[in-house]
């Protein structure tokens, strides 16, 4: 494939994932009523929901995406998106943990080596994951990216 190519290909590639983008924030802001009704707010709550989707879907990299899109569109703040971020990475680990298990079970597997990865995977991400939300969420708090373009504050839902 010669550069012209794949620079076109490249550059629409490029403007459909924007184009999705916007789609995804224009969307999200129905989906408010969904969120409350869940009782996806402050910082547990988005935890949980990360968690809960990651599950949905088997992957946490588009609950993480969404999280953000939810943060653009308004439907969540700063801190539940965050949060929501950390709630997938967690849920994506879980996902492991549940696909071994189930591997181990239909290899009628004894030592159950691929739920012992799951587990392994789990409790690394814990391990890391839990005390960055925490110091990340005190930074936020503490405003210390709210000079950066970011919308990194408490304020309130609009």
């Amino acid at each position: 494939m010669n550069a012209a190519r794949r620079s076109a290909l490249l550059t629409l590639a490029l403007l459909m994932f924007v184009l999705a983008l916007e789609l995804l924030k224009k969307g999200a802001a129905g989906i408010v009523p969904v969120l409350r009704g869940l009782h996806v707010d402050r910082v547990a709550g988005g935890v949980g929901f990360g968690w809960l989707m990651a599950s949905v879907v088997l992957s946490g990299s588009p609950v993480a995406a969404n999280a953000f899109t939810l943060l653009a569109s308004g439907a969540l703040t700063t801190p539940e998106a965050f949060a929501m971020v950390g709630g997938s990475r967690l849920g994506a680990s879980f996902v492991v943990l549940v696909i071994g298990l189930i591997d181990d079970i239909r290899q009628r597997r004894e030592k159950k080596r691929s739920a012992y990865i799951g587990v392994t995977t789990l409790v690394s991400t814990a391990l890391v994951y839990v005390p960055a939300m925490a110091l990340g969420y005190h930074t936020l708090q503490g405003g210390l990216l709210a000079g950066s373009g970011s919308r990194a504050t408490l304020s309130p839902r609009r």
